[in-house]
C-alpha cells in the first residue's frame, strides 16, 4: 500500500499539471461553460470539459500498471465520458445550457450499463434480480452526480468523501486491486478540486460528472458494497431524486415539491450562500460515510 501511495502523489502532479494546460486549452478555443442566466451568469465561459485531466492520468495509470479489470473499469468510463461529452458539445455549439435530452441520454445510460452489469453477471453474480438492481443503481449514480453537479466543488467534494470510504471498505475486504484504483482515483479528484473550489477556475462538465458517476457505480458493484455507498452517498441520493421528483410532480400534480431542483438549487434559493451549501453537503456526506463504515465494520 506505501507503493501505490508513493505513486499517488506522482498522479497527482500529473493531474495539476494536465489542470493548467487544459485550463490555457479551454480559453483558447472558447470551450467555457454554458449556465442558466438566471443562476449563474457569473459561471459563464468558465473553462469546462475539466473531468478529461482525470480521464487520461487513469488511463496513464492503466497503461503503466496493466490489468483486465483496470481496463475493463476504464473502457466503460470513457464510455460515459463520451455520452457526456456529446451533451457538451451540443451546448457548446448551441450557446446555452440545453444539450441532449433526457431521454436520450437514459438511453445512452442504460445501453452501456446493460452491457457492463451483463459482462458482471456472467463473470460473477449469476443472478438475474441483482443484474436489473445493478443497472438501475449504475443508471441512477450516473444521473445523480451529474444532477448535483452545479456548484464550486459540490460533487468533487463529496465524491473524494465517498472515496475515502470505498478505500476503507476495500482495506476492510482486502481488495487490493481496487484499493490501488481507487487511490489512484482520489489522487486524481483531489488534484481536481484544486481547481474546481470556490472560485472554480475549471469545471468537469456532463463529461466529467459522467465518467466519475460511472466509476463510483462500477467500484461499488465490483467490490460488493452497494448496501455501504447508499448510505455513505446520501447526498448524491437526495439529488439524484430531487430533479425526477419536481418534474413528475410539475406535470402529474401541477405544483412543485421543492422551491427549486435540484436539491441544491431550493437552499439557494432560501439565502443560503454557495460556499455553505457545498460546506452543508461535505458535512452530510462525512456524517454519512463515518455511520456508513461504522456499519460494515460492525454488521
Amino acid at each position: 500500500m506505501q507503493e501505490i501511495i508513493m505513486y499517488s502523489w506522482g498522479f497527482f502532479i500529473i493531474t495539476l499539471i494536465l489542470g493548467f494546460f487544459w485550463i490555457k486549452i479551454a480559453k483558447k478555443y472558447n470551450i467555457g461553460e454554458q449556465c442558466d442566466p438566471k443562476l449563474y451568469q457569473h459561471k459563464q465561459n468558465t473553462p469546462t470539459i475539466g473531468g478529461i485531466i482525470i480521464l487520461i492520468p487513469l488511463w496513464i495509470f492503466v497503461i503503466l500498471f496493466p490489468n483486465s479489470t483496470y481496463f475493463f473499469i476504464m473502457v466503460f468510463a470513457t464510455l460515459f465520458f463520451l455520452c457526456g461529452l456529446i451533451d457538451d458539445i451540443v451546448k457548446l455549439k448551441r450557446k446555452n445550457n440545453f444539450g441532449l435530452s433526457w431521454t436520450q441520454k437514459l438511453i445512452l445510460h442504460f445501453f452501456f450499463a446493460i452491457i457492463f452489469c451483463t459482462i458482471f453477471y456472467v463473470t460473477v453474480s449469476k443472478s438475474i434480480p441483482y443484474l436489473f438492481f445493478n443497472v438501475f443503481f449504475f443508471v441512477f449514480f450516473v444521473n445523480a452526480v451529474n444532477i448535483a453537479d452545479g456548484l464550486d466543488g459540490l460533487v468533487i467534494g463529496n465524491y473524494i468523501l465517498i472515496l475515502l470510504f470505498l478505500i476503507t471498505a476495500f482495506i476492510f475486504y482486502d481488495n487490493i486491486l481496487l484499493l490501488n484504483f481507487s487511490i489512484i482515483l482520489l489522487a486524481c479528484s483531489i488534484a481536481f478540486l484544486i481547481f474546481n473550489f470556490n472560485p472554480a477556475k475549471m469545471f468537469m462538465a456532463d463529461a466529467g460528472a459522467s465518467m466519475l458517476g460511472a466509476l463510483l457505480a462500477m467500484l461499488t458493484i465490483l467490490g460488493k458494497l452497494k448496501y455501504f455507498v447508499f448510505i455513505a452517498s446520501l447526498f448524491f441520493i437526495l439529488e439524484g431524486l430531487s430533479s425526477p421528483i419536481q418534474i413528475l410532480s410539475k406535470k402529474y400534480l401541477k405544483r412543485r415539491v421543492f422551491p427549486s431542483a435540484p436539491l441544491h438549487r431550493t437552499f439557494l434559493r432560501i439565502g443560503f450562500s454557495e460556499k455553505k451549501v457545498v460546506f452543508l453537503s461535505w458535512f452530510l456526506t462525512l456524517i454519512c460515510v463515518i455511520i456508513a463504515t461504522f456499519l460494515m465494520i460492525y454488521t
